[in-house]
């Protein structure tokens, strides 16, 4: 993991320094990582991984030889464009090599039920068969969001407000100053708001079923419209 200073984390770029969702951390203990920003992430808001394709899942093996980077496959009935999913996974979810999971190096357009490649940075361990079942999906930190649904994946609190498709760190341990939409008491946990994109608010018992808790009120309880410092426990 790298180690930065406070001042780089304050900074974007509209081309990659890093690799997506490569780590970093600073002497006081905060931990961050970086990631593409899918539209403008307002500081500090809780950013989130992008809606998951369902299409991408189950699609049918063709060929993947054992020592090969490459998988064949017929793709799901959706289109993509090239590169979105570079950097992101692919798993082998049914049938022979069930358990595989493979960074992507390369995915090129997908063709709606079309055969289709997929190119993997390391070799396939287990031979693939036409029972194998492929799963894909993006990187968590690429084209990250900042929204009001609170199922999806929280991956991180920017230093600064992020242009729409620039890269940037992202907070995903220790303290920061995060958005509230609600009172949250000190030491209660908070999950992403279900009405204001990017705010949090108290997690009740009933959302430990379904959300993912991002952290706690840190010493002061969090005020409806305000930046409280909170803790953050992403990971």
């Amino acid at each position: 993991m790298l180690r930065i200073k406070g001042h780089e984390v304050q900074k974007e770029s509209q081309y990659p320094q890093h690799k997506l969702g490569e780590g970093a951390d600073t002497v006081d203990g905060r931990v961050f990582r970086y990631g593409w920003a899918g539209e403008s992430i307002t500081i500090s808001h809780l950013a989130t991984a992008g809606v998951i394709d369902t299409a991408l899942a189950s699609q049918v093996v063709i060929t993947g030889a054992k020592g090969d980077k490459h998988i064949d496959f017929t793709s799901g009935a959706t289109t993509t464009t090239a590169n979105y999913f570079d950097q992101g996974f692919a798993g082998i979810s049914a049938g022979t090599g069930r358990g595989q999971n493979f960074k992507i190096a390369n995915l090129p357009a997908l063709s709606s039920s079309a055969t289709s490649i997929v190119h993997l940075e390391d070799p396939i361990v287990t031979a693939l068969a036409t029972d194998s079942r492929l799963d894909i999906v993006q990187n968590p930190y690429a084209q990250c969001l900042m929204t009001a649904t609170e199922t999806l994946t929280p991956v991180g609190v920017p230093m600064l407000t992020v242009t729409t498709q620039y890269y940037a760190w992202f907070q995903t341990r220790g303290v920061a100053v995060l958005a509230s939409d609600t009172t949250i008491a000190a030491g209660t946990g908070f999950h992403n708001d279900d009405s204001v994109a990017g705010e949090v608010e108290a997690v009740t018992e009933a959302d430990l079923v379904i959300d993912v808790t991002a952290g706690h009120a840190y010493q002061n309880a969090g005020a409806q419209d305000i930046s409280h410092h909170v803790f953050l426990t992403i990971e």
